[in-house]
């Protein structure tokens, strides 16, 4: 496992957690899908048995597209 690897991984992470949290945007989206294609790269390098230790051992397009859909119903007032 690479610790340079895990960082990197978790930052980005992070970075889309705080950018979910901000008003959505075009500008904010197209930040979080860049770091969503990111991790995708970095998802798809790595072997299937290797995802888990790295924290990507889910689909990212769906989970974080799920996340960008319940903010904007949170955003227009529909939980």
């Amino acid at each position: 496992m690479n610790g340079l690897a895990l960082d990197l991984i978790g930052e980005v992470k992070e970075w889309i957690e705080e950018l979910l949290k901000e008003e959505e945007s075009e500008f904010v989206n197209g930040e979080i899908l860049a770091y969503m294609e990111v991790l995708t790269i970095i998802h798809d390098y790595l072997r299937e048995d290797e995802r888990a230790a790295y924290g990507l051992d889910f689909d990212i397009d769906q989970y974080y597209f799920g996340r960008m859909a319940q903010r904007k119903k949170e955003s227009n007032g529909v939980q």
